[in-house]
């Protein structure tokens, strides 16, 4: 779409302000907002952003450079609790018009590339857990227990009926929302969308929630333990492979007892061959490791499973051939949802081309691990796993990958310097008051 078309529809729709917006690496939404009268300026050149945004210029003697954010006018949206302002998602440049290393958004788009390469579309569900928490007392907004219980689900209906009046505005669709298992928590599951587009609407949500309650005097935060959070917040993916031109669900397989194909097996053996190295993607910062002594069905080892939960991927047996996919359960809330669903489908792609297989899968007790490799403990064991997954450098760009191991270990840094019990039993049981400073809003 033109600017000068964008320009004149949302003059049209009463907007004087449009949000250039991205994910930084850990998922943040960052953006500058552009007056409706500079748009035909700067929508064709773009915006210019400081460039050590997330950590990246943390070595002062050579800070991280500049970038640019260019606006993909396919994701504007307005916003329907922002009256008079519209967004759109950007995609980063370097100064030299090239794509940013850094830009989760592009990496993912470039996985995406490369399974339309093999004739295959991926298709993405994406489920959050996340926290409302009342912004001046610090405690839940809701109590706990009997998750979906209807007098819970109905509890702050300002908040959850601004939110679901604001999402199809959005371009979110929901599948369904209700409580969860600890007080203030709350379980979302968003449509099945395709490509990018999955991973967009996940970043819209996540900050759709955030805004909207921080306008009822709320927090609502993704980070995986908050000081008042005893159950871990979780990201849960389940994955489709379609045909890219017939969109037939190439999982799907009614022959097999487990009702999936040999690529749904071939995707789940890449999921768990690199699920280590996964983990510094889907658990992207120390205090997502405190899962490990939370409550909740949290994967333990490398795992899958046609029931448990506890796996860390799950087939369940549905029928019908578009219900078959693979629910990959190793995530926390936290993740950012471009460099998650670009890493896993990288995995999986891995799988695929190298016709991998998983072993037998789990049955009966959920905490057996059959032989499998315990997942990281902490994010700096996750980094190490990282480093040495060439095969996921050559998939995800050597860039990228050197980009984000310099963010994963600025957060490692800074979380060292703020908690002298870093990376101690007494650390990783509690949440320190300045995780939640610094996570608890942005996350």
């Amino acid at each position: 779409m033109r600017v000068e078309t964008v320009t004149r529809l949302l003059a049209a729709a009463g907007v004087h302000w449009l949000r250039f917006e991205f994910a930084d690496t850990l998922g943040v939404a960052r953006s500058k907002v552009v007056p409706l009268s500079r748009l035909e300026r700067v929508g064709t050149r773009g915006l210019r952003f400081y460039g050590g945004t997330d950590g990246r210029a943390s070595n002062n003697a050579a800070p991280a450079p500049d970038f640019i954010l260019m606006p993909d006018f396919d994701t504007l949206a307005l916003l329907p609790y922002a009256p008079g302002e519209a967004r759109v998602i950007c995609e980063l440049y370097d100064l030299n018009q090239e794509p940013a290393p850094h830009d989760g958004r592009w990496v993912l788009q470039q996985v995406v590339e490369q399974y339309l390469d093999e004739g295959l579309l991926p298709a993405t569900t994406f489920a959050f857990d996340f926290y409302v928490i009342e912004r001046e007392t610090g405690t839940p907004a809701f109590p706990g227990g009997r998750p979906g219980a209807s007098v819970r689900n109905a509890a702050r209906p300002a908040w959850r009926d601004t939110l679901l009046s604001a999402l199809p505005s959005l371009g979110v669709e929901l599948e369904s929302i209700n409580t969860a298992g600890a007080p203030g928590q709350v379980h979302a599951e968003l449509a099945t969308a395709r490509g990018v587009a999955a991973a967009d609407q996940a970043f819209t949500f996540r900050t759709a929630v955030k805004e909207v309650a921080s306008q009822d005097e709320l927090t609502a935060t993704f980070m995986t333990r908050p000081p008042c959070g005893d159950v871990a917040s979780a990201c849960i993916m389940q994955h489709r492979l379609l045909d890219a031109v017939t969109g037939e669900n190439r999982f799907a397989d009614d022959e097999d007892p487990l009702g999936i194909s040999p690529i749904a097996k071939h995707f789940v053996a890449g999921l768990l061959y690199h699920a280590a190295a996964l983990s510094a993607f889907l658990l992207p910062i120390p205090n997502d490791y405190k899962r490990y002594h939370a409550a909740g069905c949290v994967p333990q080892h490398a795992t899958w499973s046609c029931e448990s939960r506890a796996a860390a991927v799950r087939v369940t047996p549905r029928p019908g051939a578009d219900a078959a996919h693979v629910e990959n359960r190793i995530a926390a809330a936290s993740a950012n949802p471009y460099i998650a669903l670009a890493a896993c489908l990288a995995a999986g792609l891995d799988g695929l081309r190298q016709r991998m297989l998983p072993p037998a899968p789990l049955h009966g007790d959920p905490t057996a691990r059959n032989g499998a490799p315990r997942l990281p403990r902490s994010l700096d064991e996750a980094l190490a796993a990282l480093e040495a997954d060439t095969p996921l450098h050559a998939l995800l760009g050597e860039p990228f990958i050197r980009t984000y191991l310099g963010v994963a270990r600025f957060e490692i840094a800074r979380t060292r310097l703020a908690c002298p019990s870093y990376g101690t039993e007494e650390w990783e049981r509690r949440v320190d008051p300045w995780e939640w400073s610094e996570y608890g809003e942005l996350l």
